[in-house]
């Protein structure tokens, strides 16, 4: 990184839930990305906004001792990863304390709350099982394969992804390799690699798809079929922790019946089965999913299963007014952006007492948690779970009762 001529001196405070750095010039928040706590490091604001200021990188001065060089060469101009000049260990340092400081803030937060150690991913790199890139037509210029950059406009041409399975990666040597693959891209369309260890690498592009259909999974009851296009944990290396997670908490609280919200493909539902629940409900918008579910208790399932396909605002009650809800468990693994206002309310209003909150979204979860408190629910363990390591994100468990 080169000099500049408005070059201010500023020390990192600590690291946001972005990944970005927290200083303060002249009473102004200045967030920074790639750097670490304690450093202090030379930056030029490049925006200015009512009550902080981004600013970018040119030179640290002083380093942390857990600084280290990033393994890929696009590091600095793609948004992807945020962590990769950390060592690991300060990476889930730092997300555990986002996952604190979010969690401290909310009225469901009590003294009492038992933070568990959270759980590294055994890969720190090469764990993702499914990318999405972008293509640019030869037609615009030379054809590309990528991201899109931190600009939100350039479109990064890579190799490989540091993140992906080794397997995803010699896909797309593979297809970076083929003229009559690159000179035939469409223009501004999503390309996704999707691995997995029976069916191998697929490709498509957008929404259109051939072929195969319906993927298998590997799970701790054993293989799961799942939607080409539907959802799956993406670092297969962590299913086993976040299901047993599960499974230890549902074994302290004895349900006689588990709703599970958002099921998916059942993993969660097959979890809660084998945790020893009697009767399984699942709900999920998507019918792909649902008919997958079923089949996967079918052969994986213990207990009696139910899975609905609907909106969970719509089924949910339903499923409420056929319960006994004193004696029920709630799990809910809602999209990033959290569970809608209304549902919060239903569960609110409701007689269920336990509440396990798998999230993918530390703030959208600190968000819900404060609404759920208006009724009564408190935070009682929540653990984190690094799905996704040198990105900003993580996965937690949280354990609410009322």
């Amino acid at each position: 990184m080169t000099g500049a001529e408005n070059a201010i001196e500023l020390t990192v405070e600590k690291i946001v839930y972005s990944g970005k750095g927290l200083a303060r010039y002249e009473g102004l928040v200045v967030f920074i990305p790639d750097v670490l706590p304690g450093e202090r490091v030379l930056a030029e604001i490049v925006a200015r906004h009512k009550r902080h200021a981004d600013a970018r990188l040119i030179r640290v001065l002083d380093a942390s001792p857990e600084r280290i060089v990033p393994c890929c060469p696009l590091y600095e101009i793609c948004p992807g990863c945020v962590y990769q000049h950390a060592c690991y260990g300060e990476e889930i340092r730092i997300k555990q304390d986002q996952l604190v400081n979010f969690l401290e803030r909310t009225a469901a937060w009590q003294n009492s709350v038992v933070v568990a150690k959270p759980l590294p991913s055994p890969l720190e790199i090469g764990y993702r099982n499914k990318i999405v890139l972008h293509t640019r037509a030869a037609a615009n210029g030379v054809p590309a394969v990528g991201y899109i950059g931190r600009d939100n406009q350039t479109l990064l041409d890579i190799a490989a992804c540091p993140l992906a399975l080794p397997a995803i990666n010699q896909r797309l040597a593979e297809l970076r390799s083929e003229s009559a693959f690159m000179n035939t891209l469409p223009d501004g369309e999503d390309l996704t690699l999707r691995h997995t260890i029976e069916d191998g690498t697929l490709i498509w592009f957008g929404e259109r798809s051939s072929g195969k259909e319906r993927l298998t999974e590997q799970s701790p009851w054993g293989p799961m079929r799942v939607p080409r296009r539907g959802f799956f944990q993406v670092n297969p290396a962590l299913i086993a922790a976040l299901t047993e997670g599960l499974q230890a908490a549902l074994s302290v609280i004895k349900p006689n019946t588990v709703v599970d919200l958002y099921c998916g493909s059942g993993l969660l539902s097959l979890a809660a089965g084998h945790a020893g629940a009697i009767r399984i409900v699942g709900i999920d918008i998507e019918q792909r999913a649902i008919r997958f579910a079923r089949a996967n208790a079918r052969k994986l399932g213990k207990g009696e299963h139910v899975f609905v396909a609907g909106r969970v605002l719509d089924q949910l009650p339903h499923i409420l007014k056929d319960i006994d809800q004193t004696r029920t468990a709630l799990i809910a693994d809602p999209p990033r952006r959290g569970m809608e206002s209304p549902i919060l309310d239903l569960i609110g209003v409701s007689a269920l007492p336990t509440l396990l909150y798998v999230s993918c979204a530390a703030d959208t979860l600190a968000r819900d948690l404060n609404r759920l408190a208006t009724f009564g629910f408190r935070l009682r363990s929540i653990r984190l779970f690094d799905m996704f390591p040198r990105t900003p994100y993580f996965e937690s468990l949280a354990v609410l009762t009322r």
